[in-house]
């Protein structure tokens, strides 16, 4: 999808001219070949030959590395997108309200500036829904959900490494409340994030 244009070079070679057309921006790349760097005078370790699809044919860039594999993270595997478009409309419920980050407005725009950085609030185990996905233009973040709370209100979250992995670690997968015959005293609790004496280990880990 997004690469950063400084690493794209329209031919092989460390010194060759930098690609820098913003077209690319989202766009699906295959890699078709690989080289390694010899006797270059630039810390670079390999580069890897980019089609890029789109257009009457095929746009084909060097994507430049330094031997690290950081730059690399700023391409999302095609795997990892599949993964992600599993999870829309999904109902999920909240792990950690203190911790999750639910922007009022889009924050595609969170590499650009300007934007608002504005939280929805939610409370502990709050059921949200999961909608469209699409990708960022951050590497560390590549995928943004659209959430809506059970009462109508819309949210925007963003997800970075393995995303399924990142969303269990963010939220239940069922109802909570399903689970366990608790009090409402201990519910409420939970979901304002206090501990009171009495809760047992496990409603203090839901609850911090």
């Amino acid at each position: 999808p997004d690469v950063r244009y400084q690493h794209l070079r329209k031919e092989f070679g460390a010194a060759a001219e930098p690609y820098r057309e913003a077209d690319l921006a989202f766009k699906k790349a295959k890699v078709v070949e690989f080289k390694e760097a010899e006797g270059s005078t630039f810390p670079v370790r390999f580069y890897l030959k980019l089609e890029i699809e789109g257009g009457p044919s095929p746009t084909i860039v060097w994507y430049v590395d330094q031997g690290t594999g950081d730059y690399l993270k700023e391409m999302v595997p095609e795997s990892q997108v599949e993964m992600a478009r599993k999870w829309v409309n999904r109902s999920v419920w909240v792990r950690n309200a203190a911790s999750l980050n639910l922007f009022k407005d889009s924050p595609a725009e969170i590499t650009g500036g300007g934007h608002s950085e504005e939280l929805l609030k939610v409370k502990n185990i709050e059921k949200l829904t999961l909608g469209h996905v699409s990708i960022t233009n951050s590497g560390l973040l590549p995928f943004l959900f659209k959430v809506k709370t059970d009462d109508g209100r819309d949210g925007f979250l963003v997800v970075g490494g393995d995303v399924g992995e990142n969303l269990v670690r963010r939220f239940y997968l069922a109802d909570p409340k399903k689970e366990h015959s608790w009090s409402a005293d201990v519910w409420r609790y939970i979901e304002e994030g206090r501990v009171q004496l009495g809760m047992t280990e496990e409603q203090v880990s839901m609850t911090w």
